[in-house]
């Protein structure tokens, strides 16, 4: 389970608070043997984990400049059941912040479309899920390779998205939202790497779906194709993403690291 630093730390204070004990290194682990202790049920909770696994997994998230720690499901579980709550993601709805009304009318399925990184006149079709999971709002797109996952965060009109593969190959989306409630068409703009690893940056579209997201598939559309089509939304999607210029970006060759770079490539 993929679970918030923050989050984390008040579950640490509120453990030690129930247990009686200060949240130090010691402190955490008597609470963890005092929980141990309590029910047959909690053998798999080891008497320093709370120190170990989990302060010390904060603080090295912290120094990575991370916002989450991942952590086993069992042992997280056991701790909230301690605390009154069925679950750990039942306990972690409770404590988290309230997430923005605006931001929860978001929630769906989708398609995002990007137009290739190439001449070649293809867009690039991938099915998207905005839901809440443990008191956050979360993105997840699958590509057709690679599945990405991120948590969404609002301020200024925009929804953010870091989204992040388990190999560390990563995106960031950028959409605009203003004050519009259950938007069915979202405008943004992306930045990544390509397969190269040269940065790579672009427009990209949300279209929302009635489908399940499992039912929806990756796809690679010729923008002629949708010219032609009898669907206003082909035709439009044609349209908005018909030209390489106006919406891909990328750096020019390196090759010095040196000014040189900026000139023209031969």
């Amino acid at each position: 389970m993929e679970v918030k630093t923050e989050a984390l730390k008040k579950v640490l204070s509120m453990l030690t608070q129930k247990a009686g004990q200060p949240l130090d290194r010691r402190g955490l682990q008597n609470t963890a043997d005092i929980i141990k202790g309590l029910d047959k049920k909690f053998k798999d909770l080891s008497g320093d984990y709370l120190y170990r696994n989990i302060l010390r997994g904060i603080q090295t998230a912290e120094k990575e400049d991370k916002e989450t720690v991942i952590l086993r499901d069992l042992p997280l579980d056991i701790l909230a059941k301690y605390l009154g709550h069925q679950n750990m993601p039942d306990l972690l709805n409770k404590i988290a912040p309230a997430i923005d009304p605006l931001l929860l009318t978001c929630e769906g399925v989708y398609y995002c479309y990007l137009r290739r990184n190439s001449e070649d006149a293809y867009i690039l079709r991938s099915p998207v899920k905005i839901e809440t999971q443990q008191g956050m709002m979360t993105f997840s797109l699958r590509g057709p390779a690679r599945k990405y996952n991120g948590s969404v965060a609002f301020g200024n009109g925009c929804l953010y998205v870091l989204m992040m593969h388990e190999d560390g190959k990563q995106f960031h989306h950028i959409y605009q939202l203003g004050q519009h409630k259950k938007p069915q068409v979202l405008q943004g703009i992306f930045s990544g790497v390509s397969t190269i690893f040269a940065p790579i940056g672009g427009r990209t579209v949300l279209i929302r779906s009635d489908k399940e997201y499992d039912a929806l598939e990756n796809k690679e559309i010729e923008i002629a194709t949708l010219k032609t089509s009898n669907d206003l939304q082909d035709r439009r999607l044609a349209e908005y993403f018909e030209y390489y210029h106006e919406n891909n970006l990328n750096i020019k060759r390196v090759n010095t690291f040196r000014i040189d770079d900026l000139g023209t490539n031969k």
